[in-house]
């Protein structure tokens, strides 16, 4: 199907291939446009395209919702911190109960 031509979701192929590459961008913590947070409102910024058309890729957008439930809305950077911290206030627990 040519780019420019309308898939019958009421979006173009183009669009639905910056969602899908903005998706994954933002799942391996590595945005172009974005804070990098795992929110829909950065998916659509990230993708460049209107929330509107974002909201018509229904099939991404599960897939989307998929990968959250699954993963957590964490980026990778923040995943680490977060078990970096967890590390240091268990290490910190240990000192203090000594």
């Amino acid at each position: 199907m040519p780019e420019d031509t309308e898939p019958p979701g009421g979006f173009t192929a183009k669009a639905a291939a910056a969602l899908r590459a903005a998706m994954q961008r933002l799942f391996e913590g590595k945005p172009q446009r974005t804070d990098g947070r795992l929110t829909k409102e950065n998916l659509w910024r990230e993708a460049q395209v209107s929330r509107a058309t974002m909201n018509r890729a229904t099939t991404i957008l599960v897939e989307w919702d998929s990968h959250v439930a699954e993963h957590g809305t964490s980026t990778p950077g923040e995943a680490r911190r977060d078990e970096e911290i967890a590390k240091l206030r268990k290490k910190l627990a240990d000192v203090a109960g000594r």
